[in-house]
């Protein structure tokens, strides 16, 4: 069922109903509203037929890839955020359906990422005393 539209709320759906979209949704609180951002979340797409209208994590399945010109439009949809590994074919399609809805198409990431990659263990950050790098010798401990 339609849901209306509150003045200044974002309508998004969710492309993705695996454990990322669970991530997502815990993310923002597993409620129908982003509070800072004021989304409402109108629910979810996929491209596994088996979840077609039924719900995950308390939304209903509206379709696949392929409905997502109509969901859009039935909807009033804004936003699409993709909350699933895609392929990079599979992204494309979708940033252009966004791109000639005139809506807005984010994906959401999460995960860790190398703030400083490993190197050589420098000597003073183990004695304090130079900053020649730990020799091969010193790494084995002998």
């Amino acid at each position: 069922a339609f849901v209306p539209i509150e003045a200044d709320e974002q309508r998004v759906l969710l492309f993705g109903a695996g454990g990322r979209c669970n991530l997502f949704l815990r993310e923002i609180g597993m409620d129908l509203f982003d509070q800072t951002v004021r989304r409402r979340v109108v629910g979810l797409v996929d491209d596994d037929t088996n979840l077609r209208k039924r719900r995950v994590y308390g939304y209903k399945v509206l379709g696949t890839r392929d409905d997502l010109p109509r969901l859009i439009k039935d909807h009033q949809i804004q936003q699409i955020i993709i909350t699933a590994i895609v392929t990079d074919e599979s992204r494309e399609a979708i940033g252009e359906l966004a791109r000639t809805a005139g809506i807005s198409l984010t994906e959401w990431q999460y995960g860790e990422a190398i703030v400083v990659p490993p190197g050589p263990r420098l000597a003073h950050v183990r004695d304090g005393e130079d900053d020649a790098p730990v020799t091969e010798a010193e790494r084995e401990g002998t």
